[in-house]
This record gives structure tokens, C-alpha cells and sequence, in this order.
């Protein structure tokens, strides 16, 4: 889960296991970054959002985000069974879940 910088809901930090789109991800992102303007460059600097990558030998240091994500997925799928929900609404539902203070 990344935590959220003092810019409303942007995260400062994406961590990820070592899969080859995230990785890739990484790159195409820094690649990007290279070639804006450089006023854009110096406002996003400012955001400092960084990449944090699991050890390539521990997989199973992600289990806490990949549990989270089993828990939402089997709570949609008894709540919807075999409906599809539009992609508006699941992230109304998933903005709100993540707003809820315990």
C-alpha cells in the first residue's frame, strides 16, 4: 500500500514484487521523465514518488499487499458473484473503503 505524501491521495512510494511489467514500469516512467520539459520535470521532482522493489529472492515479502488483494477480490466476488461492475463504481467503492479509519 503506498502512504500518501501531503499532496491529497499521491502516493510518495510504490512498492512491488520484482515482476517484469512493474520493473519495466519503472523504467519507462524514469525514461519518460528524462525527455519533459524541464519546468515539468521540476514540478514533478517535487512529488519524489519512488519505486521500492522486492529482493529478486523474496517473493513472499509482498504478502501483505498480496493478501489484501485476495481479501478485496473474494469480497467482490461474494457480494457480485458473476456480475461485472463498471470500473467507475469499483473505484467509488474501493475510495471509500480505503477512507474508513479503524
Amino acid at each position: 500500500m503506498p502512504f500518501c505524501c501531503p499532496f491529497a491521495g499521491t502516493p510518495f512510494e510504490l512498492l512491488s514484487d520484482n515482476g517484469t511489467r512493474f520493473v519495466g514500469g519503472e523504467w519507462d516512467f524514469c525514461e519518460a521523465f528524462d525527455t519533459m520539459a524541464p519546468q515539468l520535470q521540476e514540478e514533478l521532482a517535487k512529488w519524489s514518488i519512488s519505486f521500492r522493489f522486492n529482493p529478486p529472492s523474496a517473493p513472499h515479502l509482498g504478502w501483505a499487499w498480496e493478501w489484501e488483494i485476495r481479501s478485496i477480490k473474494t469480497v467482490l466476488q461474494v457480494i457480485h458473484r458473476d456480475k461485472s461492475v463498471p470500473e467507475p463504481v469499483l473505484k467509488t467503492v474501493l475510495i471509500k473503503v480505503e477512507s474508513i479509519e479503524c
